[in-house]
């Protein structure tokens, strides 16, 4: 067994979808793999639309901001830039974006965003959890409804773009 094939992610987490494409470094010659999130999966499975992705990855930005951790892009980052009041910004950003949800979309926006519901099945538990329907298929579609409204209202607190319906 090679060192390449010890580092490399398993055969079962590729097919299962946590691992997205590879690419090979030019100048080591080994692969990379990209790791996806929650919002990526659902982006790449269709359950929501870039719109909707937009507004995660702003929300989910922020979510990190507001834990303390330095979301700066690597342009913002050099020299003795003093980012005093960041937390709390972001912490503000946060506060505003869950502000313009329901008590079960905030529920579910959370709960995506830490990642509470696991990487498989979270739109259906979702469904489950606020319904109490056995329907795989009623409950998937009840919590990708929920989700893709409540980043639907995200979005347009934010001023982002709004998905054609």
């Amino acid at each position: 067994m090679s060192l390449n094939e010890v580092i490399e992610p398993t055969r079962e987490r590729i097919r299962r979808g946590d691992i997205q494409g590879t690419r090979v470094d030019q100048k080591t010659d080994r692969r990379q793999f990209y790791a996806m999130g929650t919002w990526e999966k659902l982006l790449k499975e269709d359950s929501i639309k870039p719109e909707h992705y937009r507004a995660a990855a702003k929300l989910y930005r922020h979510n990190l901001g507001a834990m303390g951790v330095d979301v700066r892009n690597d342009d913002d980052a050099g020299g003795d830039t003093v980012v005093e009041y960041s937390r709390t910004y972001h912490a503000q950003k946060m506060a505003e974006a869950l502000g313009v949800l329901t008590r079960k979309e905030s529920w579910a926006i959370v709960g995506l965003l830490n990642d509470a519901f696991g990487q498989r099945g979270a739109l259906e538990y979702i469904g489950r959890v606020q319904t109490g329907w056995s329907c795989r298929h009623r409950c998937k579609g009840f919590g990708q409804s929920l989700v893709q409204t409540a980043l639907e209202r995200i979005a347009d607190r934010w001023g982002l773009p709004l998905p054609e319906h």
